[in-house]
C-alpha cells in the first residue's frame, strides 16, 4: 500500500501485479515441484522485465529464494536443472529487448537507459542532458546520492504521510511485525523474512539510487 500510495500513476502501477504474481508462481512452483508454475514465473517476470526497467535487478531474490528453499532442502535443483534453465532462458529472451535497446543506445549515443546513468554514473555528460533532459531526468543533476539523506527527508516526509494515509501506515506496520511473529512450529514465517530481506536490501538500495520516489 505505501509504494501503491506513493507511486506515480502510470506503468509502475501495472508492473506490481505483474512482480507480484512471479513471485507468488515462483514460491508456489519450488513448493509443488511444478513446472508449469516455475514456467509462468519466468514468463511474468520477463513480462516485468520489459514493462519497467528497473525490473531486472529483482533477480537477486528470484535466483536468492530458489537457493534458500534448496538449502532447506524443500525443492532440489540437481532433480529440476532443467526446468530451471528453461526458466532462465525464458527470461533472458523477454529481456532481450530491454538489453537491445541499451545496447544501440550506448552503441550510437553513448549512455544506456536513464536509469542505468542515474545509478552508474555519468551525471555531467552533455548529451546526459540531451537526451534525458525531461521529467525525472532532472534528478540527475541533484547532489550525489546519500543514503543517509534520503533517510533524513523520509522521515521529514512521515508527517505528511501520517495526516493522509493513517489506515496504510496501520497495515505497513501489522505486516513488517507478522513477518517475523512466530505462530507455531513451521518455518512459514522464516520464509518471510529470507524473502523480505532478499527482495528488500539489494534491490532497495538500487531503486532508491536511481529514482527517490519522493
Amino acid at each position: 500500500p505505501t509504494f501503491i500510495f506513493h507511486t506515480a500513476d502510470e506503468q509502475d502501477i501495472s508492473v506490481f501485479f505483474f512482480m507480484i504474481t512471479t513471485f507468488y508462481f515462483l514460491i508456489k512452483g519450488l513448493k509443488k515441484e511444478s513446472k508449469f508454475y516455475l514456467l509462468s514465473s519466468s514468463v511474468f517476470f520477463g513480462v516485468a522485465c520489459m514493462w519497467k526497467a528497473y525490473v531486472p535487478i529483482l533477480i537477486v531474490p528470484y535466483l536468492g529464494i530458489i537457493l534458500y528453499f534448496n538449502y532447506t532442502k524443500r525443492f532440489d535443483i540437481k532433480k529440476n536443472y532443467k526446468i530451471l534453465i528453461y526458466a532462465l532462458v525464458i527470461i533472458f529472451l523477454l529481456c532481450l529487448p530491454t538489453l537491445v535497446y541499451n545496447y544501440l543506445n550506448f552503441k550510437h549515443n553513448g549512455l544506456p537507459t536513464f536509469f542505468f546513468v542515474k545509478v552508474f554514473g555519468g551525471e555531467n555528460l552533455k548529451i546526459v542532458k540531451e537526451t534525458y533532459g525531461w521529467v525525472s531526468a532532472g534528478e540527475l543533476y541533484n547532489d550525489s546520492f546519500s543514503f543517509k539523506k534520503y533517510l533524513s527527508e523520509s522521515f521529514i516526509r512521515i508527517d505528511s504521510l501520517l495526516m493522509h494515509s493513517h489506515f496504510l501506515w496501520i497495515l505497513l506496520f501489522i505486516g513488517l511485525f507478522s513477518i517475523f511473529i512466530k505462530k507455531d512450529k513451521s518455518i512459514f514465517e522464516k520464509d518471510y523474512s529470507v524473502f523480505f530481506l532478499l527482495y528488500f536490501i539489494l534491490p532497495y538500495i538500487f531503486i532508491i539510487n536511481g529514482n527517490y520516489l519522493s
